[in-house]
């Protein structure tokens, strides 16, 4: 069994779900928890009505409302859920404003605290990627002693790259789609 890239950091055997997923091709990102300093490949592993869930080659797993990240599983103070609705339909759309953005999170003492985001969403007009024409999204959010900017790049109606918070212990983290 191969080894994998763990995001916190101790090297673990990839699950045999995600081996399974690289040998069937099945897209990939890979994924950088900024804060420390790791990183992992991702493949997808399932994907419903707009949510698509990521299993990292460390077991660690990441759900996604078209594209922005609402779940988090196996990174320690992990998010639960998240309500992105106005988000999303923002983004869809190409229109800026308000949006308001709810997390639930899983503490240390493993109880379940929501944390309410007010949230406004800018235009940062079309970037060029690696050889691709995308167009990039500003979310400025700013909640109880806690504020954070996430960006979005997409191409294609789809989600190329983006820079997302991930929760009060993980903070910020990298995504970029892997083209085959």
């Amino acid at each position: 069994m191969q080894s994998a890239v763990r995001l916190s950091n101790a090297p673990i055997e990839a699950p045999a779900r995600f081996l399974a997923l690289e040998a069937e091709g099945a897209p990939a990102m890979k994924v950088s928890v900024e804060a420390r300093g790791t990183a992992a490949p991702f493949r997808l592993s399932s994907s419903n009505k707009g949510y698509e869930t990521w299993l990292g080659s460390d077991g660690v797993s990441l759900t996604f409302q078209d594209g922005i990240l609402v779940e988090t599983r196996g990174l320690g103070g992990d998010v639960m859920a998240s309500d992105v609705t106005a988000l999303s339909r923002l983004i869809e759309t190409g229109n800026t404003g308000a949006a308001r953005r709810i997390v639930d999170v899983l503490t240390g003492s493993d109880h379940i605290t929501s944390m309410v985001f007010d949230c406004r969403v800018s235009d940062r007009g079309s970037r060029r990627l690696e050889g691709l024409n995308t167009h990039l999204v500003a979310e400025q959010c700013s909640g109880r002693d806690i504020q954070f900017t996430n960006l979005y790049w997409r191409a294609g109606g789809r989600m190329v790259q983006s820079r997302q918070w991930a929760g009060p212990y993980t903070g910020m983290v990298a995504i970029k789609a892997v083209q085959p």
